[in-house]
């Protein structure tokens, strides 16, 4: 099958020249300093392999700030949140919005950690310019939990889903555990390795919270992601009842 050239006046317009000559790549097409012009498709796809990676797939803030994928800069909701004053938001937006990738901004925005530094995954954006919001950076614990992948057919699946994730969670925040006293740290232990009942598991966050505070001061921020995917697959599956109980 052959490939028929397609004028270059579909792909750039010269911004420089404005030269108007018809045919494929016969307009010479200015990129901006240090680009070069565009003449053929060779010259094209050199252009397109030099371009950013599209993060398709990808809702990690820290990969795709580190991997130099384009990033559409919504650090202001950073802002917006801290204006808000409120201890509780509903944070809603449009399916594909990016919502997931949204906390997992705040959640390395504000989550203390001694281990890295996660200022520099901010360099560059606009969130960056505002002083009031920087003090607040890198400050509290963060609890951040996803229940975006849990579309089970049965509710033991999905619990058993629910438990690994929050189990997930306690993991992450294992350094707490050699200041704990032994009922602290066996009812820790017990989530973290998925042995506790129900009503343990349905007071986790809660209790996490509590142990954070007291192991780090600040008031823990708690990230809560598609928290409703496990009741519409439960309403679709008929284990609804079971799923809010």
């Amino acid at each position: 099958a052959s490939i028929s050239p397609v004028p270059a006046k579909y792909f750039w317009q010269d911004e420089c020249r404005g030269r108007s000559a018809s045919g494929p790549f016969h307009q010479r097409t200015s990129l901006g300093e240090g680009h070069n012009p565009v003449h053929s498709w060779s010259d094209l796809l050199k252009l397109i392999l030099r371009m950013k990676k599209i993060p398709i797939g990808i809702s990690d803030f820290k990969k795709i700030r580190e991997d130099d994928y384009y990033y559409v800069d919504k650090s202001l909701l950073i802002k917006e949140i801290l204006h808000e004053g409120a201890e509780v938001l509903f944070v809603p937006r449009p399916r594909r919005f990016g919502k997931t990738l949204n906390l997992s901004m705040l959640r390395y925005y504000f989550e203390k950690n001694p281990e890295e530094d996660c200022r520099k995954l901010f360099a560059g954006l606009e969130i960056e310019k505002d002083d009031e919001c920087l003090r607040e950076q890198g400050k509290y614990p963060v609890i951040f939990i996803t229940f975006k992948d849990i579309k089970k057919k049965t509710w033991e699946a999905c619990f058993a889903e629910v438990k690994s994730v929050v189990a997930h969670e306690f993991k992450r925040h294992a350094e707490v555990l050699p200041g704990l006293d032994p009922l602290d740290k066996k009812e820790f232990t017990d989530i973290l390795e998925k042995r506790a009942g129900k009503t343990d598991f349905e007071s986790s966050l809660k209790y996490l919270a509590e142990i954070l505070k007291k192991h780090q001061v600040e008031n823990p921020v708690i990230l809560v992601d598609e928290y409703d995917a496990p009741i519409n697959a439960a309403f679709h599956y008929g284990y609804y009842e079971e799923a809010v109980a």
